[in-house]
Parts: structure tokens; sequence; C-alpha cells
């Protein structure tokens, strides 16, 4: 570089040291920043490349899902193929279903660290995912599997949480659930609702109410937990779960909370027999009726010990009507199934009477504490017969003013006299219903032909 001297009259030729140095270190200094950068960027990837493949992760480019990505309002660049889950098929109860949740980095430049929020478990359903995180490069997208398994029938409406983490406060977006489990005998109580009280005994109180859109009586136990009434309160819904006849109420399921045990089934519109026979007149229900309600509560005892099941308790209180006309195809329904056995426990063991029955309806092999079987259903049958033909009481307190009275008289072989209207027919059936000997009592299957053989 050349400037001029002291006198301006020559030129006197000089170096710049500070451009001779500078500039190298300028360049050396940029190669330097450029390849921290180039290394920061390959660590970067390194890491991220490491990171997805411990949580078992493989970004996939977007384009090679064939699915719809949703906008969202809580951030520009994460987008998934959800808003809210919904599925047509019902999750089954006691088995895991999985959901693939796509999540796609639509940003050209940057990583985005994402994690995924399942519901607590509770005692309706449990949640898993896989994996529980994964850096998404750019333009890239990743699969999380939840997985979802239902502990109770129920509607699962929770929410998920797709978190796209930051320095200071990450970001949540939702996505909503509402599935439907299949119908199982575990429900959930949320989804029961009591309406009305209509009825209470000493096991407990029935509600009137709905569940899932269905007019349901819910019958609600006393709270008991001790071992025997709860193992006594599973065999109930055990039995009640197998039973599929049109003249046994039907079984939608039960909770089986300790603190909340409680069984749903249909909804009777008339009641029980008992209660039409002690508030309405005679003149409402005609023989034809009646001998059609008596009908349907034999087919549904054939049923049961046709399955090699006792009722133990068949009574008028337990036959709930749900139609009152000659042409329906049902109009009566067997209940209440917590005495019901099995035909073979019932035989091994002569003594297994305790709190089973009724007295004016119980045979004398439960009273004298004899080995039976299925014939002391028919036996009550019998009573119920008659009771529903006089329409009224069978042992009427002026006569029978004590249950000793009324469990003697018929350990003694004594029965009710025949009404003077009463059909031969009918009136044999109860003979031969009632019997002292049950090896000489008729069968329901033989009651059941006898009453379709007179058009009922």
């Amino acid at each position: 570089m050349n400037k001029p001297d002291s006198n301006g009259e020559t030129c006197i030729s000089s170096l710049n040291y500070g451009l001779i140095i500078g500039i190298p270190l300028i360049c050396i200094l940029m190669i330097i920043i450029i390849s921290g950068l180039l290394v920061y960027y390959f660590i970067h990837l390194h890491f991220i490349h490491y990171f997805n493949k411990k949580q078992g992760v493989i970004p996939q480019p977007i384009s090679t899902f064939s699915v719809e990505f949703y906008d969202n309002q809580y951030h520009k660049d994460i987008h998934c193929n959800y808003n809210t889950i919904t599925s047509d098929s019902e999750l089954e109860v006691g088995s895991t279903s999985s959901i693939n949740i796509i999540v796609g980095n639509f940003n050209r430049y940057k990583t985005y660290e994402i994690h995924l929020a399942t519901p607590i478990d509770d005692i309706k359903c449990s949640f898993s995912h896989k994996p529980e995180c994964a850096d998404i490069p750019p333009r890239k997208a990743v699969v999380f599997t939840v997985l979802i398994k239902p502990l109770v029938c129920c509607c699962i409406t929770q929410t998920l949480g797709i978190v796209v983490k930051r320095k200071h406060s990450d970001i949540v977006i939702p996505i909503k659930l509402h599935l439907f489990t299949q119908l199982d005998c575990s429900l959930d109580p949320d989804e029961i609702i009591e309406q009305k009280q209509i009825g209470e005994g000493t096991f407990g109180s029935v509600f009137k109410g709905m569940f899932r859109g269905h007019m349901v009586a819910i019958k609600r136990l006393k709270i008991s937990t001790t071992d025997e009434s709860i193992s006594e309160f599973n065999k109930e819904v055990e039995l009640l779960d197998k039973f599929r006849c049109p003249q046994i109420v039907y079984f939608y399921g039960a909770v089986f909370n300790p603190k909340r045990l409680t069984i749903v089934m249909e909804f009777a519109p008339y009641k029980s027999l008992k209660s039409m026979i002690d508030n309405e007149p005679i003149e409402k229900f005609s023989f034809a009726l009646r001998a059609k309600i008596l009908c349907d509560c034999a087919k549904g005892l054939m049923y049961l010990h046709n399955n090699h099941i006792i009722h133990r308790d068949v009574k008028s209180d337990n036959i709930l009507l749900f139609d009152l006309t000659l042409e329906a195809p049902v109009r009566a329904k067997l209940t209440d199934f917590g005495s019901s056995r099995s035909i073979t426990l019932a035989q091994s063991n002569m003594t297994f009477t305790k709190g089973i029955g009724t007295p004016i309806y119980m045979a004398p092999d439960l009273l004298n504490n004899k080995r039976y079987d299925e014939k002391i259903d028919v036996f009550s049958f019998a009573v119920v017969m008659y009771e529903s033909y006089i329409w009224g009481d069978v042992y009427p307190e002026k006569e029978f003013p004590y249950i000793w009275n009324i469990a003697s008289f018929i350990a003694n072989g004594k029965r009710r006299p025949k009404i003077l209207t009463m059909k031969e027919w009918f009136w044999e059936l109860i003979n031969l219903g009632w019997n002292q000997n049950p090896k000489e009592r008729i069968t329901m299957e033989q009651i059941v032909l006898e009453f379709e053989s007179h058009g009922y």
C-alpha cells in the first residue's frame, strides 16, 4: 500500500499489517464457527437419532402417512390425525385395545420434543402408551400407540394430551376420547341414574332409573363388606349373566364395588303379580290372562331346570309383569335369583336351606330339612297357581294366625280346598304340583305342555 511522504512530493510504499493479519484471522474464525455449527448440527442429529432409537421411535416423512392431519389452535407446527377419538366398534371389557396417534412436525427447520400424556388409571379404565416421548425432526411424523383397557362397562370420556416441550412453559394439545365398551356384567356406576325409589326390603332398596337410554330397575344392596355377603352377591350376578330366556328378567349388569353393590335389570311397568293381587280387582285379570301369566312363569322355571338351576324362592312377588294383553309374546318374567343354586349342589347338601324360600310357598321337603331338588320349585309354583286363581291370600290370617300354623299344615300333608269354579285340568295341575311326595310331583316341562294344550 502506498502513501505520500512528509513533503507530499513522492509516494512511499508501506504495509497494512492490520489487513494482513486481520483478514486471515477473520477467515479462520469463520471457518471455526462454521465447523462448530456443523459439528453441533451433526451431534444434535446423532443425539436425536440416539434418543429416538432408545424410545423405539423411527420418524418417517409426513408424506408416507395416508391420513389427514388436523390443525389445532394450540400450536401451528404440530398436528395429529385426531381431534376427538371415537370408534364405530365397542371396546371389550377386560381386553386391551390400541389406538395409533400420528403426530407430525410441519416446520421446515425446527425439531420438537413431544411427549404424550394419558389419563390416570381409575376403577373404570387403565391407560398406557408407547413411546413415552420422541424428538420429531422437520417435516417428519411419529406414531404414538395408546393402550386402553376398560375394567368395567362404561363410556370413556377422558382427554389425552400431546405435550410440546419448551424451555419456559409446555404447550398441551388436547385430544378428547369418546368411546363405549361392549355391554358387560361389570357396569360403570356413573352411567346408572337413579330416579325414584320403588321398593325396599331386608336386602336393600329398589329404584326406578335409567341406564344408557333404557328404563331399568336398580337393586341397591345394603352395604356389607363381609366375604360371605360379597360371595353371595357374586354368585347371583354370575347366574344372572348366564340366563338368556324371554321369561327371565333381562340382566344389564352389576356394580361390584363393596360400598355400592348394585344389580341393574329391565324395569317391569306393571310391578309384580303379588302387587296386582293386592291392589287390583280380579275383574281386570281374566282367567285367560292369568293362565298366560302362569304359563310364562312355568317356561322360565323350565328353562332354569333344564340348565340345572333351582330358583328356591318362587312366589308371586318374584313374578314381574311386563304386558297385560293376551296377544303379547311375553307377559311375565321371573326375577330375584339370590337364593338360586345348582341342582347338583342342592342335592349334595341336605341342610342347605339357610335364608331361602318364603314359608307359605315352601315345600315340605324344605320345611322338614330333607334332601331336595328342582321339585321344590314345582311345589311353590302350584301355590302361586292357587293364589292367582283365588286372587288373594292362600292362607288367610283368620285361619292361620301364625307362620308356624302354615308350616305345620303343609308338613302334615294338608292342602287348601278346591274352588267350585276351578277348571278340572287346572286343579289337577295344582294337585300334581304340591304333592307331598316330591317324586310324584309333575315337572315344569309337563306343566308348560298342559297349559299350551289348553291354548295358553
